[in-house]
């Protein structure tokens, strides 16, 4: 499957290049950067869209890049396979191709450290092959510059790594990690999982251990494993029939963990023997659905990645949690052992991947889940915020669904073009820029004056050459053409597909990709076309595919062009059929769940809901925690609701012209009957959210246009001046918090209308 295209990827690797070309030209003496980011990010995306912009925008680069991967082969090759399927420009080759025919521009080789960290390998060896040494010498002395590309970095921090490094003296060092070493000399390009949540391609939270939450539930830590293996298995069949429901044929995958021992662990090994006799004994599952990954051991493996796989169960080794893929993965398993072992927790970066890359919003499948009896491993999650319980409560006595009586004002889906428009546009502009007619020869041989190619192969162009002088690259280096013959297109769907990706901005026909290869198969496919718009080329299926790949970047242009020459008509015809907005019923749900920190927290009993106390304050921010203290507090209050920051069934408001929408935190009735719409953000020079104004005058529209006179809005932020005293604000937006009028303490919102009662 070709990547995706998200804003937070695209931003890093402008950030990367920028950091190479800063080095390049001197103006900076850190030749090394360090990605930071959580699994499930597309860290292998993002190195090989920084590979293809590096080549793309760095002409006078003579550059082979080296990827250097953990382990002893399985993430060397993932690595390859993603970066062949996916790469536009640069192209992946292994290490023995390197040392036979040296490092080449343009290319990327992959490696393993326990290739080069092994005494034995030949790669590092004299002999009758080119060792890597010898290799790397001779491609300097023709005019190579390298760039070292290091995943997993924090794996391979030793002696033996670091005079590999040395070997190839690169001009800029890429350093990818979830958890990077500290490196005061390197510069730092960091995604925040927040930005990865947002893109819906990780979990929104992590669900430790919910089978404590609940009345009468009396399972403990202590508990045996087969207690936890069975709360583990009704939570797969519970999200399986959640997906079911949907119409989706996605399997969920539960992981069991083992410690990696380097010695033979005789404990560890009868608690895997154990663990699969019960998985099929008593839990009913088949011996074609318990996969094993061990030391030496690989069974029912293979296609456990896919969505539709019939693998359940996988019984694994802590070292399988760096760099490997199956989004179906929904639920980690960490049983107790008797003798000491450390486990780490990257291993829940594996169940946090969604496995379309987008939310379904149902809690149970937007979530994660980790079951553990290991007491110190369940403190460690919770220590450093990678995963919390889950309270389940429902409504108190006296709150009914409708309280609140508002509606929410949400988007609506935007309308997408018309296929069939977009086609004519396209054809258009095709006709327009290389004087083309209905006749596809006439058609073909104008294209090739363009220097749009033809054939049934894939090519790619590398110059190789010795020079002295960077300007002589150009002119004094010679092209090496390679082609390779597409004997089917099955083997290229991936490469087709990552064009359609490539375009898919710029068509504004959803994210089907059904509908943009409808577009170019009906303006450059053989057959019945599927539009009434006349073929610009008549090509058969292995012809069109090497046609849109090896012209994808010339493609992509026009297509760019095409949108923005026929924008304004599209936006006049949303502005005519769409008003962008819907009003919907807001209902409190009668159960709902709110994270716990395990604690005994302290009954805050004006919440809507009942059992809720100071334990669900987790990750909650200063400004909510204390605007919650004040709410429980205050005489006047009789109930507030802590909203979701995200569903469509919770309570939420559009803004930015109504482009966007956001959830605000709290809703609150007084003793009055009088509803307050509240929204917290943090003190003056503290507030990191740049839409807080937009946000202010959306609520204040809303509350002023849309509801009955009984209705309020205030946003609170915190005074810096006075410690622990909340500001108010219902009028004109300030942010000098301290010194504008507009704000005033809390304790003033609730006093007027409960005065009157």
């Amino acid at each position: 499957m070709a990547f995706r295209e998200y804003d937070f990827q695209n931003r890093a690797v402008i950030k990367l290049y920028e950091s190479y070309i800063t080095r390049k030209y001197g103006s900076s003496p850190k030749n090394s950067t360090i990605l930071q980011a959580p699994t499930g990010s597309g860290k292998t995306a993002i190195l090989i869209k920084l590979m293809d912009y590096i080549i793309q925008n760095d002409n006078s680069a003579n550059i082979a890049f080296v990827w250097l991967t953990p382990g002893s082969g399985e993430l060397e090759e993932q690595s390859w396979s993603k970066t062949s399927n996916n790469s536009l420009l640069v192209r992946p080759v292994f290490l023995m191709e390197s040392l036979f025919n040296g490092f080449l521009p343009g290319t990327v080789t992959f490696l393993n450290w326990e290739m080069v960290n092994n005494k034995k390998n030949i790669a590092l060896r004299d002999g009758e092959r080119t060792n890597l040494f010898e290799a790397v010498k001779s491609s300097k002395e023709r005019g190579i510059t390298f760039i070292l590309i290091i995943d997993e970095e924090h794996r391979n921090q030793t002696t033996k790594a670091q005079y590999v490094i040395d070997i190839f003296d690169a001009d800029m060092i890429f350093k990818a990690s979830a958890t990077p070493l500290e490196d005061s000399l390197a510069n730092h390009v960091l995604i925040t999982e927040d930005e990865v949540i947002s893109a819906g391609l990780i979990t929104r939270s992590v669900v430790l251990n919910d089978q404590f939450n609940g009345a009468g539930n009396e399972l403990e830590l202590h508990s045996s494993d087969e207690d936890f293996l069975d709360v583990a298995d009704e939570k797969r069949i519970k999200i399986k029939s959640a997906f079911k429901s949907l119409k989706k044929n996605i399997n969920p995958l539960v992981l069991i963990q083992f410690p990696d021992e380097k010695k033979s662990n005789e404990e560890v090994e009868t608690k895997v023997k154990k663990v699969k006799s019960y998985l099929i004994n008593e839990l009913g599952q088949k011996e074609s659905e318990v996969a094993i990954w061990l030391s030496g051991v690989h069974n029912n493996i293979q296609n456990i990645s896919m969505n539709n796989s019939k693998v359940n169960y996988l019984l694994m080794k802590q070292a399988v949690s760096t760099g490997w893929d199956a989004p179906r993965a929904k639920i980690l398993v960490k049983l107790r052992l008797n003798s000491s072992h450390n486990f780490t927790i990257q291993s829940i970066g594996r169940i946090r991947r969604m496995p379309e890359g987008h939310y379904y919003d149902n809690d149970l499948l937007d979530s994660s889940f980790v079951y553990s009896n290991d007491s110190k491993y369940v403190y460690e999650i919770i220590k450093q915020g990678a995963g919390s319980g889950v309270s389940q409560m429902g409504l108190q006595k006296g709150v009914s669904t409708n309280i609140f009586n508002l509606d929410s004002r949400k988007l609506k889906k935007h309308l997408f073009k018309d296929v069939e428009a977009v086609t004519h546009a396209l054809h258009q502009e095709f006709k327009k820029e290389f004087y083309l007619t209905d006749d596809v020869n006439h058609n073909m041989e104008q294209l090739k004056k363009y220097h749009w190619k033809f054939g049934r192969e894939i090519y790619s162009t590398i110059r190789t050459g010795e020079v002295s002088r960077i300007e002589d690259l150009a002119t004094k280096t010679k092209e090496l053409k390679t082609a390779i013959p597409i004997l089917n297109t099955r083997d290229w769907g991936y490469r087709y597909d990552s064009v359609m990706e490539l375009i898919k901005p710029y068509l504004h026909v959803g994210d089907d990709l059904h509908n943009i290869r409808a577009i170019i198969n009906d303006l450059f496919s053989m057959g019945e076309p599927g539009s009434d718009v006349a073929p610009i080329l008549q090509l058969r299926p292995k012809d069109r595919y090497s046609f849109v790949i090896n012209n994808a970047p010339l493609l992509r242009d026009i297509v760019r062009r095409m949108d923005s020459n026929y924008s304004t008509s599209f936006t006049e015809q949303l502005s005519l059929t769409d008003d962008n907005v819907i009003y919907v019923p807001f209902y409190l749900p009668n159960r709902d769940g709110y994270k716990d920190n395990g604690e005994q927290g302290e009954l805050l009993n004006k919440n809507v809901y009942s059992g809720y106390s100071t334990s669900n304050w987790v990750k909650q921010s200063i400004p909510e925690i204390e605007t919650e203290k004040q709410l429980n507090s205050c005489k006047n209050i009789k109930w507030y609701y802590r909203s979701k920051d995200h569903g469509y069934k919770y309570f939420s408001i559009s803004y930015d012209q109504d482009t966007r929408e956001f959830f605000p935190d709290y809703l609150v009735i007084d003793t009055s009957g009088r509803k307050y719409i509240l929204e917290t953000k943090g003190a003056e020079g503290q507030n990191i959210d740049p839409y807080a104004q937009s946000k202010f005058n959306a609520l204040k529209n809303y509350t002023n246009n849309h509801c009955n006179k009984n209705v309020d809005f205030a946003f609170i932020r915190p005074s810096l001046q006075h410690k622990g005293v909340l500001m108010f604000n219902n009028t004109e937006w300030s942010e000098n918090v301290d010194t504008s009028p507009n704000w005033k303490p809390i304790s003033e919102l609730f006093m007027n209308h409960t005065q009157l009662k």
